[in-house]
């Protein structure tokens, strides 16, 4: 099977950055915010970005499943979590423990014999 570069694939890639996006963003707003009122978290403006990313994801998301099976799609939106842990550490200095690397090996290899699954079919 020929891997062939599509409109659908360019917006999967989309939404999964999107995605990661939002959750760093959150984050950031968390950081913010800290124990702060609910009026400091929904006007903060890094919450105000995660709300328009994920408005993007679903947009994107949607424009993915046109043309993609969601057995395809969906279980590669768990490069979310490899996006994550990698972010989590460049930019919020968490550590990344044996168990996060040893967990994000097994997201890519189910991703890797989900794909391999498909292609065969």
């Amino acid at each position: 099977m020929k891997f062939e570069l599509t409109k659908s694939y360019v917006f999967l890639f989309f939404s999964i950055l999107s995605q990661s996006t939002a959750s760093l963003f959150s984050k950031f707003a968390a950081d913010a915010v800290g124990e702060g009122h609910i009026l400091l978290v929904v006007t903060n403006s890094y919450y105000i970005l995660s709300l328009v990313f994920l408005f993007f994801q679903a947009i994107f998301w949607q424009y993915t499943l046109r043309d993609l099976d969601l057995s395809f799609a969906y279980p590669l939106t768990a490069l979310n979590n490899i996006i994550i842990v990698a972010f989590s550490y460049f930019l919020f200095h968490e550590e990344v423990t044996f168990n996060n690397l040893i967990g994000v090996l097994i997201i890519m290899t189910g991703i890797i014999i989900l794909n391999i699954k498909s292609a065969k079919q």
